[in-house]
Formats: structure tokens, C-alpha cells, sequence
């Protein structure tokens, strides 16, 4: 049932963000434009929406709005400890983050793949190598997070844990494999850590999603230092042809609100739902 859930939030998701929300206002302008007058408006009002989304310029302000929410990176001297305390002395610092977790970001699969025909999708891979030079770092202990996908064969987590071991020679110490999105990530891996006493970590994720997940992680108990990369939204470029509708526009566009309502929907339903999970840490 949370699998058929998934899929169908992630479906919908796709068919209703922008830029293809909007031409879905655009097509319902048109099949109404005889009978209604405000159907030339509507199609237009899409078609001119769909573009402006598309338009780098325009969501990747949009999008830099969403990444400024979930705070400014953290810089790895920040968290360099090799000339200090030793880490266990570390661990009990007020105020000292105790682990570093790194968060799933999909997996692949192609058969035509050697060694292996199923690995890290791209934003996985680059969570792993950023979550990998922040524990080289500060020394602390790792966890992964990210469950099963459909057609996989073993979980996120299992994964990023093979190539963090075999590639970078860290084994994260924990490993949550069942989550199915940001919030079962934030409540899985605080049920997981929580017995440990282990509350204060550093979050590894994407500039984009680093709102969303700061925030399910802070409600789920933990005391988040943020640790996003890859920032993609106002960049300062000043190239013209960031003026000039594009496919990246249209992605940017598309990250920006699905990370912007994601964020509303978990609110939301904090605010009228049930608390979150008690197995939290406090």
C-alpha cells in the first residue's frame, strides 16, 4: 500500500507541477473557448506561465528562494577535528554534532551495466562523495538513508553503504532501508539513532532539498546542522540565453515547486495531522 502511494504521488507530481501544470491549463482553455470567453484567456495565461517556468532566469530565482531556506553550507574545516579532541571526547561536546547522515537520492538500472546493472542514480552518488569528504573531516560516524525502489533488488542505503565502504573505505555505521520519502527518512533514522542518544547530526543532501529535509529531521527530534551542495538557483550568471526558455528551465522550475509544496504539504499536516513518530530522539 505505501509503495502504490508513492508511485501515485510520484505520478502526480509530474503531471501537475510546473511547466506541464500550466499546459494542462492551456489545453483546458482551448476545449472550453467556445462555449466560455475566458478560454482565450486561460490558454494564453498557460502558454505565457509554461514559458516564464521554463525561463532559467525566471525559476532559477525561484529556485534559489527554496535553497535559501534550508541554510548556507557548511564549510569541511568547520568540521575538521584531527588537531583537537579526540572524537569520543567530541561526541559529548553540547553543541557538537554526534554523526553525519546522508540521505538517498534514487537509484538505476540498465542492463546493459557492467559490473553491475543497478547503482546510485546521479543525486545518490553525489550525496555519498560529499557525505564521504565530511566525515573524512570531522571523523564522525556515518549513517545512510533510503529504502527499496521498485525494480531494485536492494535498498539505497545498501548501496551507498557498498560504495562509501569499497570506493572510499567508509563504512557508515548505520543503515535505514525502508524509507519511501524525506519524511520516513527523518523519523526511520530517528527511531534508529534515538537509542543511541546520538541527536545532534550533520544533514547531507542537495541546496534544493535541504528545506524539506531540514525540516522533517528538526520535527522527527534531531538538531540539524544543514550541509547542503549543488546549489543550482541564482547563480549570477548573466548569459543571455538564461532569458531564453530551455529544458533546464523547466527542470529548475519543476525542483523549486515540488520542494516548495513538499515542504507546505509536511506542515500542513503537522499542523492538523497526528504528531510524528515517538520513537524520536528528544
Amino acid at each position: 500500500m505505501a509503495e502504490a502511494l508513492f508511485v501515485a504521488k510520484h505520478l502526480l507530481a509530474h503531471l501537475l507541477l510546473p511547466p506541464i501544470g500550466f499546459l494542462w491549463l492551456a489545453l483546458i482553455g482551448v476545449l472550453v473557448r467556445r462555449r466560455r470567453p475566458w478560454g482565450t484567456t486561460l490558454t494564453a495565461g498557460g502558454l505565457l506561465l509554461a514559458l516564464l517556468a521554463s525561463t532559467p532566469v525566471v525559476s532559477g530565482a525561484l529556485l534559489s528562494m527554496v535553497e535559501s531556506r534550508g541554510g548556507a553550507a557548511v564549510g569541511a574545516q568547520a568540521l575538521d577535528t584531527s588537531g583537537a579532541r579526540p572524537p569520543s571526547r567530541q561526541a559529548v561536546d553540547a553543541g557538537t554534532p554526534q554523526a553525519i547522515v546522508v540521505l538517498g537520492g534514487g537509484l538505476r538500472f540498465d542492463a546493459r551495466e557492467r559490473p553491475a546493472p543497478l547503482g546510485l542514480g546521479t543525486a545518490s552518488a553525489e550525496r555519498v562523495v560529499h557525505g564521504v569528504r565530511l566525515a573524512r573531516r570531522s571523523h564522525l560516524p556515518v549513517a545512510v538513508t533510503g529504502g527499496p525502489v521498485i525494480y531494485a533488488t536492494a535498498s539505497e542505503a545498501a548501496l551507498m553503504a557498498q560504495v562509501m565502504t569499497e570506493d572510499f573505505g567508509i563504512t557508515p555505521r548505520w543503515l535505514e532501508e525502508r524509507a519511501l520519502d524525506t519524511r520516513d527518512n527523518a523519523t526511520r533514522t530517528a527511531a534508529l539513532l534515538g537509542p543511541g542518544g546520538v541527536r545532534r547530526i550533520v544533514l547531507v543532501t542537495h541546496a534544493y532539498h535541504m528545506a524539506r529535509a531540514r525540516y522533517a529531521f528538526e520535527r522527527a527530534g534531531f538538531d540539524v546542522t544543514p550541509a547542503p551542495f549543488g546549489f543550482l538557483g541564482g547563480d549570477g550568471d548573466i548569459d543571455w540565453m538564461r532569458w531564453l526558455p530551455s529544458a533546464r528551465g523547466a527542470a529548475l522550475a519543476y525542483l523549486a515547486a515540488h520542494e516548495a509544496i513538499g515542504e507546505l504539504w509536511y506542515r500542513l499536516a503537522d499542523t492538523f495531522g497526528p504528531d510524528v513518530d515517538k520513537a524520536a530522539p528528544r
